[in-house]
């Protein structure tokens, strides 16, 4: 029994060409376990690890906001002490100014939300910081350094960001949480 007489080159890389046409189709459709909705961004590191689905569990969702925020943890620590604003800081059980009770899928959509709106921004386990009163809380934080805790307060008030949804933060591994963060005035 003899060999099949070989493809030519041309043959081969047209498969090759359909193939991969194929593999974009399955990720722009989400066929398949590949996904192209993924916001990768090229300058957002903060971006790079997260992931291209949203979690459907209150335990998966755990476990995505743990992986980001120790994806971030570097990049927290780059903020040097820094003055930075913060978006959001919220554990499962919380309840906001509106009566809402926040679990860990609001708390991932939320982060996904505020990276979006805010490129750079970084997720931070408060459980690793002193400057934070509670441990076990998400925080979000945009990832820009202000030279003090007044301008971090401006930038919330130029966008328009409530005493609720905006405050100024520094995170620091040795830091005071009284020390440490700042409220825009009523």
């Amino acid at each position: 029994m003899s060999l099949p007489p070989e493809r030519p080159a041309a043959h081969r890389r047209g498969v090759a060409s359909y193939v991969l046409v194929v593999l974009v189709a399955m990720a722009a459709a989400g066929i398949g376990g590949f996904s192209l909705t993924h916001h990768l961004r090229d300058d957002d590191p903060a971006a790079a690890s997260r992931t291209s689905s949203t979690p459907s569990t209150d335990a998966a969702a755990l476990a995505a906001l743990q992986r980001q925020a120790g994806h971030d943890r570097d990049a927290v620590g780059a903020l040097g002490g820094a003055w930075t604003v913060q978006l959001s800081s919220k554990t499962d059980g919380t309840v906001d100014g509106n009566g809402r009770t926040w679990h860990w899928l609001d708390i991932w959509r939320l982060h996904e939300q505020l990276a979006d709106r805010y490129p750079g921004a970084l997720l931070v386990d408060t459980t690793r910081w002193r400057s934070y009163q509670l441990p076990d809380y998400f925080a979000t934080v945009t990832g820009t350094t202000y030279a003090d805790k007044a301008a971090a307060l401006a930038w919330c008030r130029e966008q328009g960001l409530t005493r609720d949804a905006c405050s100024a933060k520094r995170i620091r591994a040795d830091g005071d949480p009284a020390a440490d963060s700042a409220l825009q005035p009523r």
